[in-house]
C-alpha cells in the first residue's frame, strides 16, 4: 500500500533550503545593483544610460519577482507542513 502524507522533517529541511536560497537571491540582486551603479559611474554616454535602464526596468524586476515567487513557494510549503502536522495529530 502506498504511503500517503508528508515526511515533515524532510519537508522542513527543504523549507529551510528554499528560505536560504531566497535570502541568497535577495543578496545577489543587491550586489548586482551595486555593480551596475559602479559601472554606470565609470561609463559615460547613451550606452551607459541604456545599460542602467535595462537593469532597472527589466532585469531587477524579473529577479525581484523570482525572489518573491520563491518566498511564496517556501511559505506554501510551510503551510502544507503545518496542515500535515495538524492532520497527523488528529489521527493519533
Amino acid at each position: 500500500m502506498a504511503n500517503k502524507g508528508m515526511d515533515t522533517d524532510i519537508a522542513r529541511g527543504v523549507h529551510s533550503q528554499l528560505t536560504g536560497l531566497h535570502g541568497q537571491l535577495t543578496t545577489l540582486i543587491s550586489s548586482i545593483g551595486s555593480q551596475v551603479t559602479t559601472v554606470h559611474g565609470a561609463w559615460d554616454g547613451a550606452d551607459s544610460i541604456q545599460f542602467e535602464s535595462e537593469w532597472s526596468s527589466v532585469h531587477r524586476p524579473a529577479l525581484t519577482n523570482a525572489a518573491s515567487a520563491l518566498e511564496q513557494f517556501a511559505r506554501t510549503l510551510m503551510n502544507n507542513i503545518t496542515t500535515q502536522e495538524t492532520t497527523s495529530g488528529t489521527l493519533n
